[in-house]
């Protein structure tokens, strides 16, 4: 799995990305451009948040993509936007031998932006998808943070 800021999505840069051989890569601050490209090489590869017209003119730099590998496209159980985040995050959950695992990846805007959706919208939002899945499937979370970790965090952070 790989996180990945293009800050707009080509079907070059796409096809570069599968010839490293991720199964997963996660593509914050898209901006409108990973819409038009959904479905590009195959059927649930390239997976957009779609915001609509008003939102994207509101908040042109927040949109999201997972790029899946065809192995990955082929276990993906299902997939949506965040509620709450204003189309800056996605959830995928993929089958595995073990379980199913969900996957989060979100752009949280820089903590000076004022309107929706805000850092402290995001990452609520993100918060409270991940808090609520259950506590026997694996969550992994990619992200542009657009922030600094505290360091020293007891078991978070070193």
């Amino acid at each position: 799995m790989a996180c990945w800021n293009l800050a707009h999505l080509s079907k070059t840069q796409v096809q570069f990305m599968d010839m490293l051989g991720y199964d997963v890569v996660f593509m914050p601050e898209v901006h409108h451009t990973a819409v038009p490209l959904q479905d590009y090489g195959g059927r649930n590869r390239l997976l957009a948040s779609d915001k609509g017209s008003k939102a994207w003119a509101a908040d042109e730099a927040g949109g999201v993509a997972f790029r899946l590998s065809e192995r990955a496209a082929e276990s993906l159980d299902t997939w949506d936007v965040i509620q709450g985040s204003g189309g800056r995050a996605m959830w995928i959950q993929l089958r595995t031998a073990t379980g199913p695992i969900i996957v989060v990846g979100f752009y949280s805007p820089p903590h000076y932006r004022r309107a929706f959706p805000t850092q402290a919208n995001v990452l609520a939002a993100v918060s409270e998808f991940v808090t609520s899945a259950k506590a026997t499937t694996p969550v992994m979370v990619l992200c542009d943070a657009n922030a600094q970790l505290t360091r020293y965090q007891s078991g978070q952070t070193g």
